[in-house]
């Protein structure tokens, strides 16, 4: 279940990115802030002008760099524009721009398919400054991902952005959440693919276990007779209080059993076809505890439980769900029920993810308990419905939350728009 993909470079690079800077833009004072429906080629000519107006100004020279990148289809312009920008950030101190300018040249780098592109993208990643308003560094991180396993130099570079990285969070100073997690996820794919006996197996694990994966399940099913007929009934474990399993289903025995997965990526193959809905349970122990990023990756018909209380229900009907959500999610440091309930009709594999929000390695260790059991104790929504759980933590979205703010502010913003 990979989750990185070449992607179409306006969808999922530049429209996050600049609708980001935008909205930074926007609540700096004296910085435009493009009227709605205004057409692309006007808002490009207005922050050309801004930023020649002030060429001292780091950040205005970044936004308009990738604005000639994406409405001009200007590399060559784009690319003097991030130089500015570069310049005007040693002078100014900017890293945040410094960092932006960075990661335009990488992405002109990218699009060429030129092999220091990943040289570029882990700079622009090592140059971002904690706590910066853009979300630079978890775009370098998506994009470092998306480049992993092109090139064995490559992959080198990435383990040691991540292994800098991972030193940076040891000393208190860790990448946001989401980059932390999508740089190791990136560092474990390589991990796996390098992996050829049983210590390199052994990193892999740990390489997993470090982003904050699920490892050890205790599984059972089918408890429904049906497949998307059925997430809306009440089945053995969905009742208030904990009940156990029962060895029994509509289509025979259940045959609860332990299983585990090292990457976390679970799946029940060459199962019999007839019935559906399944359940899996872990004891998560936490060391630290905390405010964490509960990732759920895969099978569209799926309900995480913590501790009982529903954080993410993904129903396919009458919408499509995307393939990755999150919650922010806060748990006590010590032992913890993680509790799913998917249907196989709609992505048979599944990812639980507890990603630390401060960037650091993991703190967790996931265990399979000796008897599968649960609850549905807590919930914003029925069965058979999806939802989210209220953030529990100051949550920002990341780059999709900087994109919904941007168009919050700007509902004709074009950028903000292809990312949702």
């Amino acid at each position: 279940m990979k989750q990185f993909g070449r992607c179409p470079f306006a969808a999922l690079v530049l429209v996050p990115l600049v609708a980001a800077v935008a909205l930074g833009s926007g609540c700096a004072p004296g910085r435009p802030v493009p009227a709605p429906g205004e057409k692309p080629s006007a808002r490009l000519a207005a922050a050309e002008r801004a930023a020649d107006a002030a060429p001292l100004d780091a950040m205005l020279q970044a936004k308009a760099g990738f604005l000639r990148l994406l409405i001009g289809s200007d590399p060559r312009g784009a690319s003097a524009r991030f130089q500015r920008a570069g310049e005007a950030a040693r002078t100014s101190g900017d890293a945040e721009a410094a960092a932006l300018a960075l990661a335009g040249e990488a992405e002109i780098a990218d699009d060429r398919l030129e092999p220091e592109s990943v040289e570029r993208w882990a700079r622009a990643l090592e140059r971002a400054p904690r706590g910066a308003a853009l979300p630079i560094a978890e775009l370098c991180a998506q994009r470092l991902g998306e480049l992993q396993g092109e090139s064995a130099l490559g992959d080198r570079r990435i383990l040691a952005a991540a292994a800098a990285a991972d030193e940076q969070a040891r000393a208190g100073r860790g990448l946001p959440g989401r980059a932390a997690r999508l740089l190791r996820e990136a560092a474990a794919r390589i991990e796996g693919e390098r992996a050829v006996d049983a210590a390199g197996l052994a990193r892999e694990a740990e390489a997993w276990r470090a982003i904050g994966a699920v490892q050890r399940w205790r599984v059972a099913g089918p408890f429904a007779a049906l497949r998307l007929g059925e997430l809306g009934k009440a089945l053995p474990l969905d009742a208030a209080g904990p009940s156990a399993a029962p060895a029994q289903g509509p289509a025979g025995s259940t045959a609860e059993r332990t299983l585990e997965f090292p990457d976390g990526d679970v799946g029940l193959d060459q199962e019999p076809p007839e019935g559906d809905v399944y359940y899996a349970a872990s004891r998560v122990t936490l060391a630290r505890g905390g405010d964490y990023l509960a990732v759920v990756e895969g099978a569209a018909a799926l309900e995480l439980r913590i501790d009982g209380a529903v954080k993410i229900a993904r129903v396919p009907w009458p919408r499509e769900v995307p393939r990755l959500q999150t919650a922010a999610v806060r748990l006590a440091p010590g032992a913890h029920q993680v509790l799913v309930r998917w249907s196989r009709a709609e992505g048979p594999r599944f990812r639980i993810t507890l990603a630390r929000a401060d960037g650091a390695a993991s703190d967790g260790t996931s265990e399979a308990p000796a008897q599968l059991s649960g609850a549905r104790a807590a919930a914003s929504c029925a069965l058979g419905q999806s939802c989210v759980s209220a953030p529990e933590w100051s949550d920002d979205g990341g780059l999709r939350g900087t994109a919904e703010q941007a168009l919050a502010r700007d509902g004709g913003d074009p950028l903000a728009a292809f990312l949702l």
